[in-house]
């Protein structure tokens, strides 16, 4: 917020003019002097400027003028336009150079009053310089408002009050600064930007396999999952082997022999013969289609129409089934 306006008191207007005659005094004097035409011509476009509210204009006519004589009641004058601007850091230098150059009571008063608040305003400074550099800076304010402030490395003005600066680089996750930046205050930023994880791009193969092609991985699974049926029905052969082996030494006459221990190997046996017999069935039917889909598959080639097939089966205690249900 910038301090309200006051508009220039006699005293001054009083002491502009005095300045304009002595510029017009001057320019009249000597023609190695005819600059002072154009001195006078820079304050009064700057006094213009300033009634007009066109502060930015006021204020380089101004710098202008002082340049090329530093009178101090020009360097109030660029004070007064730097505040109105929101230059605070400028008009408190404007305004202290004042104090030791000028002597009119008036501004020396008001400038009193006013630098203490203009120092509550005055923005700290923040210096960053990322790795790597180059990256974008961006002031991000309560509201959510991003404004660019340039790239890195830079020292660029922040605050005071709580503050959000973000590095952007092609290619690396964006850093975040937060603080809540004290008036006149200074800051350094020096982070390590991390490269952003490189996407991995998977194509599923069912999505890009030909038509035909799928009937050509079903035979091969089928197939597989019957070599593997058909593996577990020998397990469970030698499971039946090896119960009907206790079966047939079991010694009745031996001490703790009992009729119901006989009666468990046997059950045992025939448990295990019927899951293999199962297991095989469903083994072998499950080889020789997936061989079939196989051959369909190398006979036919790519006019082959895109087929569905599904799985259907079970095992109980009283024995087992599987099927196959599809469409070629």
């Amino acid at each position: 917020m910038v301090v309200d306006r006051i508009k220039a008191s006699s005293g001054l207007m009083k002491t502009l003019l005095g300045l304009c005659l002595m510029v017009c005094a001057l320019a009249t004097a000597s023609p190695a002097m005819a600059q002072g035409t154009s001195m006078l011509e820079t304050i009064r476009g700057a006094n213009d400027a300033f009634e007009a509210e066109d502060y930015q204009t006021a204020y380089d006519l101004y710098s202008r003028a002082y340049a090329e004589l530093p009178e101090p009641t020009i360097l109030y004058r660029m004070g007064q336009a730097a505040e109105q601007l929101g230059m605070y850091r400028e008009a408190i230098e404007h305004y202290t150079t004042y104090l030791d150059e000028g002597q009119d009571i008036e501004f020396i008063g008001r400038i009193a009053e006013v630098v203490p608040m203009l120092r509550e305003k005055v923005p700290a400074m923040l210096e960053i310089a990322s790795v790597p550099a180059g990256a974008t800076i961006v002031g991000v304010d309560e509201a959510g408002v991003e404004t660019e402030l340039g790239q890195t490395p830079a020292t660029v003005d922040v605050g005071p009050g709580p503050v959000t600066v973000v590095l952007r680089a092609q290619g690396y996750e964006e850093v975040i600064w937060q603080e809540d930046a004290q008036a006149e205050g200074s800051y350094a930023w020096s982070p390590e930007m991390v490269a952003e994880p490189v996407a991995m791009v998977v194509e599923d193969d069912l999505e890009v396999r030909e038509s035909g092609g799928s009937l050509g991985a079903w035979g091969w699974t089928t197939a597989g999952l019957g070599v593997a049926a058909l593996a577990t029905g020998g397990v469970f052969t030698l499971l039946q082997q090896s119960a009907t082996e206790s079966v047939n030494s079991y010694d009745k006459r031996a001490i703790g022999a009992t009729r119901d221990e006989l009666e468990g190997y046997k059950n045992d046996a025939n448990g295990y013969f019927e899951t293999a017999r199962v297991t095989y069935i469903a083994g072998g039917v499950l080889t020789a289609a997936g061989l079939g889909m196989i051959i369909y598959q190398a006979t036919q080639g790519d006019t082959t129409e895109e087929q569905a097939l599904s799985f259907e089966g079970g095992v109980s205690s009283d024995g087992g089934f599987v099927g196959l249900r599809g469409r070629f």
